[in-house]
Order: C-alpha cells, then sequence, then structure tokens
C-alpha cells in the first residue's frame, strides 16, 4: 500500500524483490494512475473497502504499508482477520498531534490558485526535519525545479496534491486512536528508518 505522494510504480523495486519470495499485488490507491477518483465522500474506510477487494480476489494473507498506506493496513487489520501479518513502514500514525495539519489552509489556497509547486513547497517545508524545514521556500522551490528536471517522473507529486491534503486531513481525524490497535490479531511489523528524522 503505497503513501501520499506516491503511486504503485514507485515501489516496483521493492514489489520485486518481494516477489522472489511471495506472490506480489501492488494497489494503486483511489486517485492514482488507473484507479478511479478519491471522491467527494472519500474517507479511510474507502481505502480499507479496496484492501478488502483486492484480498477477496487473490486471496493475500500479508499486508506491506508505507506512510499513510501504513495507516490504512493497520485499518483494514483492525477491523477484519483476513491478514495474518502485517508489515509497515513508517506508518502515518498521529499521536497527540504528532503530525500536525496547521499547514493545510495555507496549501489548499495555493491550490486553489494553481500554484501548485508552491502547495508542494509549503508541506514539504511543513513535515520535514529540521535540517530542511529551515531552508528558505524560494530555495527549496529551486532545488525542487532541478529535480523535476533530472527526474521528470517525479512531478507526478504535483498531479497528487489534492489527494495529500484529503488523505492528512484522515491523519488528522484519527490522532490519538492509536489504542484501537491493541486489538489487531495479525502479527505486526513496525519499521522505522535508521537514518529517518521525519514526524511522518
Amino acid at each position: 500500500l503505497p503513501g501520499v505522494l506516491s503511486m504503485a510504480a514507485d515501489y516496483s523495486v521493492f514489489a520485486r524483490a518481494l516477489s522472489e519470495h511471495f506472490a506480489v499485488h501492488t494497489l494503486e490507491r483511489r486517485g492514482r494512475g488507473g484507479s478511479g477518483p478519491q471522491g467527494d465522500d472519500y474517507g479511510i474506510a474507502k481505502e480499507c473497502d479496496d484492501v478488502r477487494a483486492l484480498q477477496q480476489a487473490t486471496g493475500a494473507s500479508l499486508l506491506v504499508g508505507h506512510s499513510y498506506g501504513g495507516l490504512v493496513a493497520l485499518e483494514v487489520a483492525r477491523t477484519g482477520t483476513a491478514f495474518t501479518r502485517v508489515a509497515l513502514y513508517e506508518p502515518g500514525v498521529s499521536i497527540d498531534g504528532s503530525m500536525p495539519i496547521d499547514w493545510l489552509p495555507d496549501y489548499e489556497k495555493k491550490l486553489a490558485a494553481k500554484r501548485e509547486l508552491d502547495a508542494l513547497v509549503a508541506f514539504t517545508l511543513a513535515d520535514a526535519p529540521a535540517r530542511i524545514s529551515r531552508m528558505p521556500p524560494w530555495l527549496l522551490k529551486l532545488v525542487l525545479r532541478l529535480v523535476f528536471v533530472r527526474h521528470p517522473e517525479s512531478r507526478q507529486m504535483l498531479e497528487l496534491l489534492r489527494q495529500n491534503a484529503r488523505e492528512w486531513r484522515e491523519i488528522a481525524r484519527l490522532d490519538n486512536t492509536c489504542e484501537n490497535y491493541r486489538h489487531i490479531s495479525a502479527g505486526v511489523l513496525l519499521m522505522y528508518g535508521g537514518r529517518s528524522d521525519s514526524r511522518s
């Protein structure tokens, strides 16, 4: 299950590595690629429905989720028993406001004004480690432009900014609900990047 600003193809190398030992199905989450739009009534329950539909079609019993995909995986495991093991890499779980959304109003104003790159800068600075969050916005904007020139495929992030806002609203809505995950019957592997100092 991919995270925010990500598509299934971003996990192709990881999926190929896993496919040496498992049958792998990477879900293209709502609002991405060939999947349908998130819809006006979007919520994490819709994401969970999609995962359950894929599970029923494939018979999968193992689930891997990254970032927001990790939060979706936890919600799926909390509300069902189809998956026997769940692996989570830096799941988007907010505790006591650890993943704040005070940046969202300004971000959404920039999106409404069709200033997608400025919105991405605002989001990146809000969610970045301290060493990056101190960067002046104009400099980060320049860096992102250079990244897009060298890696054109990374421009897909600009197309996922509206989906990102909805997903972060779900993260905030589920703030401090982590106690619910005590009831998960599946085995859970929780992973955190050794070099990561990101809040999410």
